[in-house]
């Protein structure tokens, strides 16, 4: 039996509040700049931080809210929307290499510190300004 509305309401509020709590722990953003970057109405963030929505939110608004996080749609996309394999269309990802995923899943994960994935975004941050060489190869 799928969950009930509130169980999901709830869920989905706890998971914007955590992602929040991330953006600002580990880029320095409020309320207010996570709006800027995302496009989600400040009425729309307020309403799913207090789980205060009939209609199940938009997934093209939940979308950009994590794409805003670097935060993978499919986190809320389970909670939202149980046994929904993809509630927006999306297309077949390429192959990861295993390093990334580790990665990807210390910084999805919960139980991480966030002073951890701090310093993971960071390095990943370093990494991808540097100019790459004259001459190196890139895939």
């Amino acid at each position: 039996m799928p969950p009930s509305l509130e169980v999901r309401r709830v869920a989905f509020a706890r998971f914007v509040e955590r992602a929040l709590h991330d953006a600002k722990v580990t880029r320095g953003w409020n309320q207010r700049r996570v709006i800027e970057e995302s496009g989600v109405g400040r009425t729309t963030l307020f309403r799913w931080l207090k789980g205060n929505w009939v209609e199940d939110p938009e997934a093209a608004k939940v979308r950009d809210f994590c794409d805003a996080l670097d935060i993978p749609p499919a986190i809320p996309f389970l909670i939202l929307w149980p046994g929904k394999r993809n509630r927006v269309e999306q297309p077949e990802p390429s192959p990861m290499d295993p390093d990334v995923e580790r990665v990807l899943r210390k910084l999805a994960d919960p139980n991480v510190p966030d002073v951890e994935k701090y310093l993971i975004r960071e390095t990943i941050r370093s990494l991808a300004a540097r100019p790459s060489r004259p001459g190196s190869q890139t895939s």
